[in-house]
């Protein structure tokens, strides 16, 4: 313990001496950012941040006494990584030559023992070694777009490295962690936003290089099972890898090159949508330490229940990308191959995204209704129904739920009668896994509990509708972290306004804070659709004041006065308020 506070000082305190000197050397040789469409800050700043990360790694494996060949060749390669960054830094390296060289330094370490383990020909494993180093790798520098979010991701991910060397006794692999993680804080003192310096491909390919190692050696470490060894690493790097594969699918959508820079980044539409820089820095740093914590946790957990987690992991982040996508992008015609397989099912890309979305659901909640009827304790009996019954769950739902008509449903709209047309799916789903159970596997699967079902069938729904929800819960959360949204207060009470509502709930830089009605019977506090009513018309100038707001929506119907309009629009001109007229009317062709 005291040999590793001592590397962890002396790492920070020769980082904090050794970055000011960095910043004035790039300022000296004026090797400085562009402006490029990558990078969410728009002025220069000096690269080389990197340079930090590679000597911490030289200095402590230098001052170690294990020369280990895993060890060596990593050394090896990741310097070699370091200055293709470099290059890249001062004379802006090509991108296909640059990922030659990738490919090059993955050999390399894949040599040196950094290899998957998977129960298939050696040839295939060290495939998808190179292949998953590359893609880490290229996934770490992409995500250097804006301030602090590399420095601060990383340093979540190598503390969790740090444990798991710590714990195994693998000291050399442990010591670099921990001075990478001294390294890190340092540079997030200079790179937080404001930043004074960026780390530059010299330190995002770096960083992401020596990442995809130990990602590959957490997997061998977690490999009482083929599903810890897969989960574990990728939980570690799993907003790396999210982001990643958002951006190059939006990227096939749109027909774009995955090669080129753009703001089209996971962070870049957080911020698009209003959110703050840090804000967007504090989400994504909480989904980076859920996923550590449950990499940690996996030991602990099941197989089963750890691959539970990652699937809903997997099925939050499709609602958090469709609701960023279809918030900013206009909707593009599917990529060739997919457009014809459109016109071959009559299912549009959301609708076949949203069937694979249940699909996963629906897989979870059974086996966890199963989980948890057993407490986590199955006989080979019962995990041999579970395989055997399973996908014929998922088929027999997903056909009660196209049967009902889920699917006609957008979910975005969710309301209380598509939660009843999932109540009637769920439950003609229910009808039919019972019926097939009972008269074709109760006899021979006696072990296993029909109470189960009925636990599936509340499990199904309930997460069927919160999974549903989520897009309008995540709107509403957005609007609470934008950057000073509009206030709007809307001025009726009838269904016109309520209307206006309901079109205003798709605006995310804008909020709705409040009712005046002219209906001086209605008692201030009560609440339509979740919002209070405010005052009525006798008390609109103190409560405008009051609530700060900057736009008034006027509903014209008959419930509101023209009179009542002259002084609203006087006292809006006074005060500087937005006054805006809604009106609602069926016309004739």
């Amino acid at each position: 313990m005291k040999l590793t506070l001592i590397i962890f000082v002396s790492s920070f305190a020769a980082n904090f001496l050794l970055l000011p000197l960095i910043i004035k050397l790039a300022h000296q040789l004026n090797i400085k950012s562009g402006t490029g469409e990558d990078r969410w800050s728009t002025s220069q700043k000096p690269l080389l941040g990197g340079i930090l990360f590679w000597l911490t790694t030289l200095a402590i494996a230098l001052a170690s006494s294990e020369f280990s060949k895993p060890l060596i060749y990593i050394l090896i390669s990741s310097s070699l990584i370091f200055f293709i960054g470099l290059w890249d830094d001062l004379k802006n390296l090509n991108p296909h030559l640059k990922f030659v060289f990738q490919l090059i330094c993955a050999s390399l370490l894949v040599k040196g023992g950094f290899i998957t383990h998977f129960d298939i020909p050696n040839l295939f494993n060290f495939i998808i070694s190179i292949f998953w180093i590359v893609f880490i790798t290229n996934s770490f520098n992409l995500l250097d777009n804006m301030d602090g979010l590399l420095g601060g991701i990383s340093f979540f991910v190598f503390l969790t490295f740090f444990y798991f060397w710590h714990e195994h006794s693998i000291i050399a692999y442990d010591r670099i962690s921990l001075g990478l993680v001294a390294s890190l804080l340092v540079f997030l003192i200079y790179n937080f936003p404001p930043s004074k310096i960026f780390m530059g491909d010299t330190g995002s390919l770096y960083l992401g290089f020596i990442a995809s190692a130990f990602t590959l050696g957490t997997g061998e470490i977690a490999e009482k099972s083929q599903t810890l060894s897969i989960l574990t690493p990728s939980l570690i790097v799993v907003v790396p890898l999210l982001d990643t594969s958002f951006v190059i699918f939006t990227r096939l959508l749109r027909k774009i090159s995955i090669f080129q820079g753009g703001r089209d980044h996971l962070s870049h539409r957080l911020l698009r949508l209003g959110l703050s820089e840090k804000t967007t820095l504090f989400f994504l740093y909480t989904v980076t330490l859920f996923g550590c914590v449950l990499a940690l946790l996996s030991r602990a957990l099941s197989p089963s229940v750890l691959t539970i987690f990652f699937l809903m992991i997997i099925v939050f982040f499709f609602y958090i990308a469709s609701f960023l996508y279809s918030s900013l992008d206009h909707k593009p015609s599917p990529i060739l191959f997919l457009r014809k397989f459109q016109d071959m099912t009559s299912l549009s890309l959301r609708g076949v995204a949203e069937i694979l979305c249940d699909v996963v659901v629906i897989g979870c909640s059974f086996y966890l209704a199963a989980y948890l009827h057993y407490e986590g304790s199955f006989t080979k009996s019962q995990v041999s129904f579970i395989y055997v019954f399973l996908p014929i769950t998922i088929v027999f739902r997903l056909c009660a739920y196209i049967f009902v008509g889920t699917y006609k449903s957008i979910w975005r709209f969710i309301g209380f009668s598509d939660a009843l047309i999932l109540l009637k799916g769920c439950f003609l789903g229910s009808i039919f896994i019972f019926t097939l159970f009972f008269f074709r596997y109760e006899e021979q699967y006696l072990d296993f509990s029909s109470y189960v079902f009925f636990v599936e069938f509340f499990i199904s729904f309930l997460t069927t509708v919160g999974v549903r929800s989520s897009w309008k819960i995540f709107q509403n959360t957005l609007r609470r972290f934008q950057k000073a949204p509009t206030n709007i207060v809307i001025i009726g009470t009838s269904d016109q306004a309520i209307g206006a509502l309901k079109e205003l709930e798709g605006q995310t830089n804008q909020t709705v804070i409040g009712f005046i009605t002219p209906d001086e019977t209605m008692p201030k506090g009560l609440k339509i659709q979740g919002v209070p009513i405010v005052s009525s018309m006798r008390a609109f100038r103190q409560s405008l004041l009051k609530l700060n707001v900057q736009e008034v929506l006027w509903v014209d119907d008959f419930t509101n006065s023209s009179h009542n309009y002259d002084r609203l629009r006087s006292f809006c001109m006074e005060q500087n308020i937005h006054l805006k007229r809604y009106e609602s009317h069926f016309l004739e062709p």
